[in-house]
């Protein structure tokens, strides 16, 4: 008779050292990890970079200083 994938691999899992067992069960965390940044890595790659306006607002709004002379369309991230 054969003997189920299931049953395999419980008793794979009863000859791992005490130190292992369960080490398996973070596995799609960190598939879904490596997938999330490989698409950020590549979506970043492939997008086109900021408006220089855009980046200049948001420099002059990180530093406190006053946004005179800025397009409200920038200001509001059109």
């Amino acid at each position: 008779m054969e003997t189920s994938v299931a049953y395999r691999a419980i008793e794979h899992h009863s000859r791992l050292p005490a130190a292992l067992k369960g080490i398996c069960a973070n596995e799609p965390i960190y598939y879904g990890l490596i997938a999330s940044a490989v698409v950020y890595v590549a979506d970043s790659l492939l997008s086109h970079p900021t408006d220089p306006g855009v980046m200049r607002a948001w420099h002059l709004r990180i530093a406190g200083q006053e946004q005179d002379g800025i397009p409200e369309e920038v200001l509001a991230g059109l």
